[in-house]
């Protein structure tokens, strides 16, 4: 999930080294382009992200895609060539790999996910203060006796 609303060049992730290793670092990711990307429902505007980086000598290819308006992704692929890796007695072959992860059915037409954030603040906020008044109301009575 990222923001929505987030416009092409805009910041999607910061720098930062894969499991702290100076040598495998990340680097800034940004939307690529808005595309017209057809759900299941409706055609609805799709940020992307697509690049390549190379981990500890793997090399690996990015591809993302976000709804615009609600920030969810519907779809995520990552493929690589894992180099031959030796420890010790033990060699692990080289191998490629491919995941993908894609909506397939949204099944609720329009669907966004409303901010509760304000809501539920006021609630706890609640549920926080009345016992305190409660709790000193009855102190003043019992020290008015």
């Amino acid at each position: 999930m990222i923001g929505a609303n987030v416009t092409e060049g805009e910041t999607v992730s910061d720098f930062y080294y894969f499991f702290d290793i100076p040598s495998a670092p990340y680097g800034e990711r940004y939307i690529n382009e808005t595309i017209d990307l057809e759900n299941p429902n409706e055609t609805r505007a799709t940020n992307v992200i697509e690049y390549d980086i190379n981990l500890l000598g793997a090399d690996y290819h990015y591809l993302f895609y976000w709804d615009k308006a609600t920030g969810m992704r519907v779809y995520y692929e990552n493929s690589g060539v894992v180099p031959e890796l030796v420890m010790g007695e033990t060699t692990q072959p080289a191998y490629n790999f491919t995941v993908k992860w894609e909506l397939v059915d949204s099944s609720v037409d329009g669907l966004l996910v409303p901010d509760l954030t304000g809501p539920l603040l006021l609630l706890m906020t609640m549920a926080i203060t009345i016992p305190i008044v409660i709790l000193h109301r009855r102190k003043k009575i019992t020290h008015l006796k």
